[in-house]
């Protein structure tokens, strides 16, 4: 018989509902809450056994009493207080490192496991828009050839408004009602003609012209009516008990037998479809430590992401230059730091399970900080700005790899396209 699972989760930069700032002048895009800067809908699932759970409160509540020893906190300690401040590890602050490698000691001593979501917010307003137009391509027999990828097409519209699309132009025909698809893909189109215009002949961005030359095509190609798919910009819940679900299945687990719990502002759809059944919902995490502990992961993740996002963007006036990490977060690492890096890389970046991160298409944040722990958690030379590119890039690659081959998987087992595969569970909800 399957043990009893007990599974808290934490998130941070929600925004269920994305608006987008139409002023042209604005240097922000969305409507990332004022404390909120985080790109991704950035949740953290810790799970435990449930005969652990008594032991791990008990020994979770003595950590915090001595944290309050040294520290004067009123009421429950939360990750906005340990982290209020950080972009990289270099960042946290003794104290907050001391709590932080407690915390994680006990979740290894425990054999917990943590799960991290990553969905990206501007995949969900492109793919809002333009879904019907992206399954349309499957079944265009003229363009069938050409795809790898609906994903990566996706991803490469994806990359483009957040990072090219400086006029706002693009991001303001998908929040712009009266407009159909065919007149956003022409806007899309103008806006990549102009790129590769701008930046013809400057080698670094060589590879990313063709791919933008290779979307004009399909975009010239494909029908030119399609119906709109809508205007609601909701980020898709149910991403996150379907990305669970493979990892609880991966680890041999029976969904039947796990124990949700949510606090007040979590979202439930989607967990009876993935087969969970038992959902606690709307609890005080001033009760349940688990769900403290989820609260403390993800605010330093959602920071995180943020840090390398905004750090990885390209200075559009010198586009011939490589865009590295600045030299801060390659900054001698304390013994403490240390000690986080390599503790949280054992317990996500090097999970054996294949969905410890489960992230959108366009995740190219998500793939920087992974990079970024992987070369920080060895002992070597390898620690700086190129090779982090380098190994970032790698990971980016590999995602386009597995796109492509999930295509082929999906052909071989005798799906005709994507959207069947997804209304069949086989996929990940397409927004």
């Amino acid at each position: 018989m399957t043990s009893k699972v007990n599974i808290f989760f934490d998130e941070k930069g929600p925004t269920k509902t994305i608006g987008i700032r139409e002023n042209v002048d604005s240097k922000d895009k969305f409507n990332y809450e004022a404390s909120d800067n985080i790109p991704a809908y950035c949740g953290i699932y810790v799970i435990l056994k449930a005969d652990k759970q008594n032991e791990f409160n008990q020994r979770y509540v003595q950590i915090e009493n001595e944290y309050r020893k040294k520290n004067k906190q009123i009421g429950e300690i939360k990750g906005a207080n340990l982290f209020k401040k950080i972009n990289t590890i270099q960042d946290v602050n003794s104290r907050s490192a001391s709590f932080l490698i407690s915390l994680l000691n006990l979740l290894k001593e425990m054999g917990a496991q943590i799960q991290l979501s990553a969905f990206d917010k501007s995949s969900v307003v492109v793919a809002t828009r333009l879904k019907e137009w992206l399954f349309s391509l499957e079944n265009n027999k003229p363009l069938s050839h050409k795809l790898s990828s609906i994903r990566e097409v996706l991803y490469t519209i994806v990359k483009h408004m957040r990072q090219e699309d400086e006029s706002k132009k693009f991001l303001l025909a998908l929040n712009d009602k009266e407009k159909t698809t065919y007149q956003i893909l022409r806007v899309l189109e103008k806006g990549l003609l102009q790129f590769i215009e701008k930046n013809k002949g400057i080698p670094r961005v060589e590879r990313q012209l063709r791919s933008y030359q290779g979307l004009i095509k399909i975009i010239s190609r494909s029908t030119k009516s399609t119906n709109d798919s809508g205007r609601e910009f909701k980020f898709p819940v149910d991403h996150l008990p379907f990305g669970l679900s493979l990892f609880v299945l991966a680890s041999g687990k029976d969904p039947a037998n796990c124990i949700i719990y949510l606090d007040e502002d979590a979202p439930t759809d989607g967990y009876n479809d993935q087969d969970f059944v038992q959902i606690k919902t709307e609890l005080d995490s001033k009760s349940f430590p688990g769900l403290r502990t989820a609260d403390i992961l993800s605010v330093l993740m959602g920071k995180l992401l943020s840090s390398f996002d905004l750090q990885m963007m390209h200075d559009h006036l010198q586009m011939e230059k490589r865009k590295l990490l600045p030299q801060t977060f390659f900054n001698s690492l304390t013994v403490q730091q240390k000690e986080i890096v390599v503790m949280l890389s054992q317990l996500l970046f090097d999970s054996p399970n294949q969905y410890a991160i489960v992230h959108s298409e366009f995740a190219d944040y998500v793939f920087a900080t992974i990079a970024w722990f992987n070369l920080a958690s060895e002992d070597d030379s390898s620690f700086n700005s190129e090779k982090h590119l380098s190994e970032t890039l790698v990971l980016i690659q590999k995602q386009f790899d597995e796109m492509a081959v999930t295509t082929e998987m999906l052909n071989v087992i005798g799906f005709k396209n994507s959207r069947d595969a997804i209304e069949r569970g086989i996929l990940k909800p397409f927004y």
